[in-house]
């Protein structure tokens, strides 16, 4: 479990600190990793609050969020790019997933964030960029077979034109998964290629 304003290696990203300042107090993201069929403590908004998750299957995982005796988020299904809201003490704060991972061998787990919605959606992409540019998987744009670094880029760029910083869902299914008429990106697995959307929400690593 760990707490930060969020540093950003992506350069697109820097355009918040992790830290976000309400009418309350000045709200800290937080992250924790919780391991399929556990929970995890994680302060948040100068509370403790308890992440406890299912087992992962299907692409999902049913997810449950308290605090101590109080029931914040019911049991739901989550995949990676889901964010929901839900209120701590009066602040509107959301619950973000940015990773899943089901291993052959070892615990499977899931990575979450809580904080402000900006700074969760901030936080999720920039997980998302991060594992393409850091992975050993090919990738292509259009026909043209890149490596993670420069897919990565390429997808800096399309968030920086948008009005607006997108949220994770936005970012996964208007600019991951690009319109007719414009370069495909994708990640080659085991001869086929996957749209990024469909990769990033996937435990293939």
């Amino acid at each position: 479990m760990q707490h930060f304003c969020l540093p950003s290696i992506l350069l697109v990203l820097v355009t918040g600190s992790g830290c976000a300042t309400t009418g309350h107090a000045t709200i800290e993201l937080a992250t924790t990793t919780v391991i399929q069929r556990t929970s995890e403590d994680v302060r948040v908004a100068d509370s403790k609050v308890k992440v406890t998750i299912g087992d992962i299957t299907a692409g999902q995982v049913l997810t449950r969020l308290d605090a101590g005796e109080e029931c914040l988020l019911g049991q739901r299904p989550m995949k990676p790019g889901d964010s929901v809201p839900f209120r701590l003490r009066g602040i509107d704060l959301d619950l973000g997933m940015s990773r899943m991972v089901n291993l052959l061998f070892g615990d499977d787990y899931a990575t979450f964030y809580l904080g402000t919605k900006d700074d969760v959606a901030r936080a999720q992409i920039h997980d998302f960029l991060e594992r393409i540019a850091e992975s050993k998987f090919r990738f292509v744009i259009g026909t043209r077979e890149v490596d993670g670094h420069e897919l990565a880029r390429a997808l800096e760029r399309d968030v920086a034109r948008r009005s607006s910083p997108p949220s994770a869902k936005e970012f996964l299914d208007d600019i991951a998964v690009h319109p007719a008429g414009k370069p495909r990106y994708g990640a080659i697995v085991r001869d086929e290629t996957y749209d990024i959307a469909r990769w990033l929400r996937s435990s293939l690593y």
